[in-house]
């Protein structure tokens, strides 16, 4: 189907009485943009919780290194002080 450059591509919207087509799309707009910095939000909101939650994981590891670590070096304490034990005790 073709159209002249008379003829609307789209055909013209039949709205009922009373509405004014230049305040429903206003409206829209108005809407479409508060969602869209409502979504901005929660997008950033999101990404915030995700790097706290990254960061206490993150400090949990290192806690549990650090414990590990002190562990080794009590164990490895223990193991030097029962030796120099086993050698004065001859």
């Amino acid at each position: 189907m073709k159209f002249s450059r008379s003829e609307p591509l789209l055909p013209e919207l039949v709205l009922p009485d009373g509405m004014d087509p230049d305040d429903d799309w206003r409206a829209m707009t108005e809407e479409e943009e508060s969602l869209v910095q409502e979504e901005q939000s929660l997008k950033k909101e999101i990404e915030e919780e995700e790097s706290i939650c990254i960061d206490d994981e993150l400090e949990r590891q290192v806690a549990a290194e650090a414990a590990a670590l002190e562990q080794q070096e009590v164990d490895e304490a223990e193991k030097v002080a029962s030796g120099l034990c086993c050698i004065f005790d001859l």
